[in-house]
C-alpha cells in the first residue's frame, strides 16, 4: 500500500511539474494551452530563425522543419546547392486561431545568394479573408535554359519574413525539396491549347466519407468520385490526390447545413447565383513562376461582401438574409507546396458550391510556359494537396454547428512516362504517386540536420524551443505523460488480477477497455 501511494505521489509530482513548466513559459497561460491545430511532420526537428545570414542554421535537402517568427520578424536559414538540381523551399505560416489578421498580414519567403541577390520569392497573406489559416509560400532556385542567374553551386540563404502587424507569434513549417537534372534534353513547352480555358465542374456521384487531415503531413488520399466530410468554422482540412504525368485534376467543393451525412449534396438546390468573390488571398510570386494568381475558380453566392457594415466578412444580402462572404476557401498546392489555384464562395445558410479551374495536364515542359501562369505550377507528377478552410465568421452568423462538406474529384487522362531524371528527388518519392512524402517525417537523422545551440546545449536548446513554438506541443507532452501513467497503473492492476486469479484457480477476466489502447 505504501509503495502504491509513493508511486501515486511521484506520478502526481511529475504531472504537476509538467504543468508548472507550462505555466512558467513567458507570456503563456493555461487559457492559451491547447493542442496545435496543425500536425507537423513526424520527428521534424526544430530550427531557430537567425536574424542575420551569418547566424543561419543549416537545412538539409529533403527535410521538413519547425520554426517560428514573431511580429515583423525575419529569419535566415542556410542551404547548400549544387549546379544541377533545382531547389524549392516552402514556408507554411500558422497564425494562431482566435486572432483575426488584416489584409496585408502574411509571410514572404525568398532564396538568396551569399551576396544577397534574390533568386526568387513568393508571398501569401490573409487578403480579404482575415480568418486565421495556414498561409503557404514557396520560393525556388531553378536550373535550366534561360534561367541566367543563381546557377552556381554553393551556399544560399532562405529568408522568411513576417509582413503586416499581426501581434502574435507564428509557428512555421519549412520544407526543402530538390528536383534532379534530366538525363537528356529538357522537353519544350507544351502548346498553349494544353492550358484549360474555363472552369468545368467535376461529375458528382454518391459521396463516400473521408475525414480530412490538419496539415500537408496527415492529409488523407482521395481518388475519383465524390467525398463527404464535416467542417467547423475556423478550421482548415487537408486532402491529397495523386496526379501522374499527362493527367490533370478537376475539383469541385460545396457546403450545406447539416453534418455531412449520407445524401448531403452541398451546392444543389437554392442559393442565389452570383459572381463569387474570386481569390480572397493575396498571392505574390516573383521570379519563380511557381504560383497561380487570384481569380482561379468560379463560385456561386450573393454579393461580394461589400455591404457589410463594420464586419467585411458578414452582412445582409439584397433579400435581407444573413451571409458571410468568402465563407469557404479552396486552395490547391503541387508537390513542392506551390499554389496551383484557389477559389472561394460565400454562404447564406443555403447550399453553396465552388469549382477550381482545371489544371493543365502535368508535364515537365509546363515550367517553360512563362506566358501561361496557370500552366507553370503543373510541372510535377506526385501528390497534389487540397486545403479547405471555413471562415471563422460563419459560427458568429450561423452558429457553431459543423457544415456538410462535399468534394468532387476527377483525375483525367492516361498516365504517361515521365522525364528521365538523372537522380532521385528529395524527399524521396516526391514526384511519384506512391505513399511517400505526404505522410513522412523529417530528415533521416534529425540530430544531424538541426544544429544544437552552441551556448545552451542540445537539451536546453530544445526546452527553449518548446517555449517559443507554442504551448500546444507541450500540452500534448503533458497529456502523453498522464496517458502513460494511467496505462502503467492499468497494467499493474491487470497483472495483480491475473496473479490473484492464478493463485485461486479462477479464470483471468478480460482487460478493461481503455481509449487509445
Amino acid at each position: 500500500m505504501r509503495l502504491e501511494a509513493a508511486r501515486c505521489v511521484r506520478a502526481v509530482s511529475a504531472a504537476t511539474a509538467a504543468l508548472c513548466l507550462l505555466a512558467a513559459l513567458p507570456g503563456q497561460g493555461w487559457a492559451a494551452a491547447r493542442p496545435d491545430p496543425y500536425a507537423f511532420a513526424e520527428d521534424a526537428p526544430t530550427v531557430g530563425a537567425a536574424g542575420e545570414a551569418s547566424g543561419a542554421r543549416q537545412l538539409k535537402a529533403g527535410g521538413r522543419y519547425r520554426s517560428a517568427l514573431g511580429p515583423g520578424a525575419k529569419g535566415y536559414y542556410r542551404i547548400s546547392l549544387d549546379s544541377a538540381a533545382s531547389a524549392y523551399v516552402s514556408a507554411t505560416a500558422l497564425p494562431p486561431p482566435g486572432v483575426d489578421g488584416a489584409y496585408g498580414d502574411g509571410v514572404k519567403v525568398s532564396i538568396q545568394t551569399a551576396e544577397g541577390f534574390t533568386c526568387s520569392y513568393d508571398a501569401a497573406s490573409f487578403g480579404s479573408l482575415v480568418s486565421p489559416r495556414p498561409l503557404v509560400a514557396t520560393a525556388a532556385r531553378l536550373i535550366g535554359p534561360g534561367e541566367g542567374t543563381c546557377q552556381e553551386a554553393g551556399t544560399y540563404y532562405v529568408l522568411v519574413e513576417r509582413k503586416g502587424s499581426h501581434p502574435e507569434n507564428w509557428d512555421l513549417e519549412l520544407q526543402f525539396a530538390t528536383e534532379p537534372a534530366l538525363r537528356g534534353k529538357a522537353p519544350s513547352a507544351p502548346p498553349t491549347d494544353a492550358a484549360p480555358s474555363a472552369s468545368a465542374e467535376p461529375p458528382a456521384g454518391p459521396a463516400r466519407p473521408r475525414e480530412g487531415g490538419t496539415s500537408f503531413n496527415d492529409a488523407p488520399a482521395l481518388e475519383d468520385g465524390a467525398w463527404r466530410d464535416r467542417i467547423t468554422s475556423g478550421t482548415t482540412l487537408f486532402y491529397r490526390v495523386p496526379v501522374d504525368w499527362g493527367q490533370r485534376l478537376r475539383i469541385g467543393a460545396g457546403i450545406a447545413p447539416g453534418s455531412g451525412g449520407e445524401g448531403s449534396e452541398p451546392g444543389e438546390g437554392s442559393g442565389g447565383e452570383g459572381s463569387g468573390s474570386g481569390s480572397p488571398t493575396d498571392q505574390d510570386s516573383g521570379g519563380a513562376g511557381l504560383g497561380e494568381g487570384p481569380g482561379t475558380g468560379s463560385s456561386d453566392g450573393p454579393g461580394d461582401g461589400s455591404d457589410t457594415g463594420t464586419d467585411p466578412a458578414a452582412g445582409t444580402d439584397r433579400a435581407g438574409g444573413d451571409y458571410v462572404s468568402s465563407a469557404l476557401e479552396v486552395a490547391l498546392y503541387n508537390p513542392v507546396r506551390a499554389t496551383v489555384a484557389r477559389t472561394d464562395t460565400s454562404y447564406d445558410g443555403q447550399p453553396k458550391k465552388t469549382t477550381l479551374r482545371p489544371m493543365a495536364p502535368v508535364a515537365y515542359g509546363n515550367r517553360f510556359a512563362a506566358a501561361r501562369e496557370e500552366m507553370t505550377s503543373a510541372r510535377f507528377a506526385g501528390w497534389y494537396y487540397l486545403a479547405v478552410h471555413l471562415n471563422d465568421k460563419v459560427a458568429g452568423t450561423f452558429g457553431d454547428r459543423p457544415l456538410a462538406l462535399t468534394l468532387n474529384i476527377a483525375v483525367e487522362g492516361e498516365a504517361q512516362d515521365g522525364p528521365g531524371y538523372a537522380g532521385s528527388p528529395q524527399p524521396s518519392g516526391l514526384f511519384g504517386t506512391e505513399d511517400g512524402p505526404g505522410t513522412g517525417g523529417g530528415p533521416a537523422d534529425p540530430a544531424e540536420d538541426a544544429d544544437d545551440d552552441p551556448l545552451l546545449g542540445p537539451t536546453a536548446a530544445r526546452a527553449v524551443a518548446a517555449g517559443g513554438f507554442g504551448t500546444g506541443t507541450l500540452l500534448l507532452a503533458v497529456l502523453g505523460l498522464w496517458t502513460l501513467l494511467a496505462r502503467r497503473g492499468a497494467a499493474r492492476a491487470e497483472r495483480r488480477q491475473r496473479d490473484r486469479s492464478a493463485r485461486s484457480g479462477q479464470a483471468t477476466p478480460e482487460p478493461p477497455s481503455y481509449p487509445g489502447r
